[in-house]
């Protein structure tokens, strides 16, 4: 810095500060109005590497240009793109802008190709960023029963209050033919074992006992029992009488399929216009194909809770290294697969005025895994949730603000 011995006491602080400003390429340009001009220069150490290589490819030898032509030389054009794509002055952009921008001072043979191959394989992008494509996945019909009660579905109705008989649950079972259903009440502490007893009782004694169950993947339906012959009953106990009643039944039966038919046909041809046809070789970390849009995933240890088979549309391709894998312990995720965000500040404040009321909503800045997002919340809640925040100046936050905004809106 040399010596400040005929530096003023009161202009030292400043005078360090500009030569700190110097070595970091920030200039300082007199106006000649009073004013001052701050200049940033910021180069890359790569440009003179290429100039001196560049005429080692062949390639571009026969190439005059007035952008910068990169050999093929090392990690030369591996280390442009990096720089470009990771340093403090781009946000991961994505492959059409990088082209773009780098196209005004460099130039090699495929550098498109090259920048889209760079950027699809960036591992946080792949995680973070949200494909803009039709879900994978066509939908696949189920095939229709050929007999009423032969194929049913299964699912509750949860969260309901007491009853008298201290029945918090409607278990809910419906032909998939005739679409007839049972509401049975249940308890939410029931077990698989009691659940089939239930059903022996009110619904295989009336119905028999179906060819098909579908339903969700609870604990109360993927118990052993459901699988085993356990206590259930041999089919065709339902007899007809009469063979008119017979015809009756066959006629009213073939035209419930036929609709059912129709229904689906249409349902199918209105969602597949939504998705796209996609589908994965099972190796790597794909086991087994599970039906047509299923497959079942082989999962580290630490997710042995999860269950492995998901949906093909839950899926997607991952390019770059294949044994990049996120470290479990860094993403700090509870039982029930949440994860808790930390308060870091308030950065703002505004008052919404309706009609006959205002409404304060307060800006607040989260951090989790080490990654920060903002969202507007009710003061109201935030005071209940975090009243530390607002003990020591009334109703303004203690931590940082940016402002108080009002914004008058009507109330219609």
């Amino acid at each position: 810095m040399g010596n400040l011995k005929h530096v003023e006491a009161g202009k030292l602080e400043m005078t360090k500060e500009i030569y700190q400003l110097a070595n970091l390429s920030v200039r300082l340009h007199d106006t000649g109005d009073q004013g001052v001009v701050v200049q940033n220069i910021a180069g890359s150490s790569l440009v003179a590497e290429v100039e001196m290589r560049q005429f080692e490819d062949p390639e571009l030898v026969k190439i005059k240009e007035s952008r910068w032509c990169v050999p093929n030389v090392g990690e030369l054009r591996k280390q442009i793109m990096t720089e470009m794509y990771k340093s403090r002055y781009s946000v991961h952009p994505g492959s059409t802008k990088m082209y773009h921008d780098l196209r005004q001072l460099y130039w090699w043979n495929g550098m498109k190709k090259d920048i889209a191959t760079f950027v699809a394989q960036c591992p946080n992008c792949q995680q973070v960023k949200a494909e803009h494509q039709k879900p994978g996945g066509l939908l696949q019909n189920i095939e229709i029963p050929a007999w009423k009660w032969e194929s049913i579905n299964m699912d509750f109705i949860i969260g309901l209050p007491n009853s008298r008989r201290k029945f918090n649950s409607i278990w809910v079972i419906v032909d998939r033919l005739t679409k007839s259903a049972h509401f049975l009440p249940v308890r939410t502490t029931y077990s698989a074992e009691d659940y089939a007893s239930l059903y022996i009782k009110e619904i295989v004694w009336l119905h028999g006992v179906p060819f098909s169950i579908i339903s969700d993947r609870g604990a109360q339906f993927t118990a052993n029992f459901w699988r085993s012959p356990i206590g259930w009953f041999d089919v065709g106990e339902t007899k007809l009488l009469g063979p008119e009643l017979v015809q009756q039944a066959v006629e009213k039966v073939k035209l419930i399929q036929e609709r059912l038919r129709t229904a689906q046909s249409r349902q199918k041809s209105y969602s597949d216009n939504r998705r796209r046809d996609l589908e994965f070789v099972v190796g790597d970390w794909i086991v087994q194909r599970i039906g047509r849009v299923a497959y079942k995933l082989d999962l580290p240890p630490e997710l042995e809770a999860i269950h492995p088979v998901f949906h093909i549309s839950m899926l997607w391709k991952f390019l770059g290294d294949p044994s990049c894998i996120s470290p479990i312990e860094d993403i700090e995720v509870s039982e029930n697969l949440s994860y808790e965000e930390i308060l870091v500040s308030i950065l703002d404040r505004q008052i919404r005025k309706l009609r006959t009321k205002e409404v304060a909503s307060v800006k607040v800045l989260w951090r989790s895994n080490n990654v920060e997002e903002m969202t507007w919340e009710a003061e109201e809640d935030m005071k209940s949730r975090y009243p530390h925040l607002f003990e020591s100046s009334g109703d303004m936050p203690e931590t940082n603000m940016a402002g108080v905004a009002h914004i008058s809106t009507s109330d219609s």
